[in-house]
């Protein structure tokens, strides 16, 4: 994988410790897990895969502080389309009434003309 190996290989400090894992499995249910998200998204996925194996007292990059991550970004994603949702949601209702204000001010002006040419 590209994200582990500069880290397992670095130069100089600390190198992160890889688990032993089927990575086809874990590949699979990573792209299972992320469906939907941006590659920026997943790019910072990859960065705080590195994170955890450096922040671990052991340097070990394990499955299971993989999916940690995953699921992480996962609850975020969906708090972003929530926010994103609501937000257009909004927005709609707004455009909405705007739009009947604006409907109500001309059917007002055209009555008014009418009333005036009828004078």
């Amino acid at each position: 994988m590209y994200v582990l190996q500069p880290a397992a290989e670095g130069g100089s400090g600390r190198r992160i410790q890889v688990e032993e894992m089927d990575y086809r499995v874990l590949c699979s249910d990573i792209v299972s897990a992320v469906r939907g998200m941006s590659g920026r998204e997943i790019a910072k996925l990859g960065v705080a895969w590195q994170a955890a194996g450096y922040a671990s007292e052991d340097g070990m990059l394990t499955r299971r502080r993989i999916m940690d991550r995953v699921e992480d970004a996962v609850r975020s994603h969906s708090q972003k389309v929530r926010w994103l949702s609501e937000e257009e949601a909004r927005e709609n209702r707004e455009w909405a009434y705007k739009s009947m204000k604006a409907a109500a001010a001309s059917a007002t002006a055209v009555a008014g003309a009418k009333s005036e040419d009828s004078s």
